[in-house]
């Protein structure tokens, strides 16, 4: 995969096929539907958070094998790679293991990265309210948030230790 890939179209054809089944089931889901509403309408259909990690209908359209390819090219170098290992093998040992199997791979430096920018939201609005509408759903989500503080704040591990203390998460202590 690392030294040779080939991307073939065809092979590229049946994965976004498959990606398109799969935001088809999404629609028939309603907890993950009801999450993508709630970050569309949290963050905004503009700012990477309120859109699909999964991606469009019409995004996904427009992957193709070349891309990936170009991807590839500018992404699989040197210095974009990590590579860690586990057991009985000494760091000289590894290393030796490493130059052997992928040192062909150009050297190269780290891959920029454009980082979201923060996300705004709107103030002075009392809450957003957002139905969707799925008259055979046999089940209601409801969500309800706001925004919380951002991770580098200093409260933010406090808050999180109190958030899974207090029900947040699924491995929370129940009262």
């Amino acid at each position: 995969c690392l030294l040779r890939p080939d991307f073939p179209e065809d092979e590229a054809d049946k994965l976004r096929q498959e990606m398109h089944s799969a935001l088809d089931d999404l629609r028939d889901e309603n907890g993950p539907l009801g999450r993508r509403f709630f970050a569309r309408q949290l963050y905004g259909e503009t700012h990477p958070y309120g859109r699909p990690a999964m991606g469009t209908a019409a995004s996904l359209d427009r992957l193709t094998g070349a891309g990936a390819r170009r991807w590839l090219e500018r992404a699989l170098c040197g210095g974009n790679l990590i590579a860690t290992v586990a057991g009985d093998v000494g760091e000289a040992r590894f290393r030796a293991l490493l130059d052997r199997r992928i040192g062909v791979i150009r050297r190269g430096s780290v891959a920029k990265v454009d980082l979201p920018p923060p996300p705004t939201f709107a103030r002075g609005r009392g809450y957003w309210l957002q139905i969707v509408d799925k008259p055979d759903c046999t089940q209601t989500q409801l969500l309800l948030g706001q925004p919380a503080v951002r991770r580098a704040h200093p409260d933010y591990l406090p808050l999180s230790v109190a958030a899974t203390a207090f029900g947040g998460t699924f491995t929370a202590p129940s009262r």
